[in-house]
């Protein structure tokens, strides 16, 4: 059985943070939930981010995609991990490996006084369309075994 794939390449002359995420995905009319961060240069990714402390990667799937686009969800089906190297958007010195886990997500709520994250806006992408505007090649390829695998 084949280990957890790596996606990107290590910069050795930035510092190396290790970090595990979660992320969730969230159909609705055939569009996947997606978060366009920037207010110029737009990066697109799908809701989720850091483990903080304790937390369980389910509790950080709900208060991220809660932060980022004001939508309470409950976390359901596993998909895939990866791990993916990307650089700090806040701090070009710093590189990331993230350890990026993805779930299926349910709505519950919609709760736009929730979403805290100016940077983040919510916007709603056809499943390609999202493959080819993500960042992280990592995360384009659990949306594709997502889509292949589970959303058909």
């Amino acid at each position: 059985m084949a280990g957890t794939l790596t996606f990107g390449e290590r910069n050795p002359d930035l510092e190396l943070v290790r970090r595990t995420t979660a992320h969730g995905f969230l159909l609705r009319d055939g569009r996947l939930a997606c978060v366009a961060i920037g207010y110029e240069h737009l990066i697109y990714d799908v809701p989720g981010g850091a483990v903080d402390g304790e937390e369980t990667h389910h509790q950080a799937l709900v208060r991220e995609f809660l932060e980022e686009t004001g939508l309470e969800v409950t976390p359901g089906r596993f998909i895939t991990d990866v791990r993916q190297y990307v650089v700090n958007r806040n701090d070009p010195r710093q590189q990331y490996l993230n350890h990026a886990h993805f779930f299926e997500v349910n709505l519950m709520d919609v709760r736009p006084g929730a979403k805290i994250e100016d940077d983040h806006e919510l916007i709603w992408l056809e499943p390609l369309e999202i493959i080819k505007r993500i960042r992280n090649d990592g995360y384009a390829w659990a949306i594709t075994k997502w889509l292949r695998a589970y959303a058909g």
